[in-house]
């Protein structure tokens, strides 16, 4: 048990990232949703706009910056998901994990409030595992890097076609893996 955590809470911590996946596949959801009710007309505003919901605010590509400028602050159901979205992420600018416990709840109690029964699955989700998503602010790590080696040893597998032994693929990981300098050393 880690001595850094507060009383009765666990060590797991849940990444950031799948949470903000989850989020993301909801807002889709309630897009996908509000279009086919939306008469044609209005309904137009959100075609082709799929892929601009999923951005951060910050990282939006120039050509969707008029659009979502438009959208962003009306009453569409997708616009009120997508601040939502933005919002969850804000969490994660929390210093502690008191403040990020505070933050959650308000935006909790949004979610719930918004109608958007998507948002409200991911956000009955994200209650569930409450303690681990908190456990972020204690512990600054995610499982990131151990995603990322996962995804590189997985190409060399089947780059390699799989290996016939164990050791096969352990000579290879280290090798390609290993950080090992193969060029030759000048003596002098």
């Amino acid at each position: 048990v880690d001595a850094n955590l507060p009383a009765g809470k666990e060590a797991i911590s849940h990444d950031p990232f799948h949470l903000l996946k989850n989020m993301n596949e909801a807002v889709d959801k309630v897009r996908r949703h509000e279009v086919a009710l939306l008469p044609h007309e209005e309904g137009k505003a959100l075609k082709g706009t799929r892929y601009m919901w999923l951005y951060g605010f910050e990282n939006l590509p120039k050509k969707w910056g008029q659009c979502l400028r438009e959208l962003k602050d009306s009453q569409m159901k997708t616009a009120r998901a997508w601040r939502l979205k933005e919002t969850l992420r804000a969490m994660y600018q929390c210093k502690s994990w008191a403040q990020a416990e505070a933050f959650f709840k308000d935006w909790y109690r949004d979610a719930m409030r918004s109608k958007l029964e998507p948002v409200k699955k991911v956000a009955r989700m994200i209650k569930t595992h409450l303690t681990q998503v908190l456990n972020y602010f204690i512990h600054y790590v995610t499982n990131a890097y151990a995603e990322g080696l996962n995804s590189t040893i997985q190409a060399l597998i089947k780059r390699a076609n799989g290996y016939r032994t164990r050791e096969r693929l352990k000579r290879d990981l280290f090798f390609h893996l290993g950080g090992l300098d193969l060029y030759p050393s000048i003596v002098q």
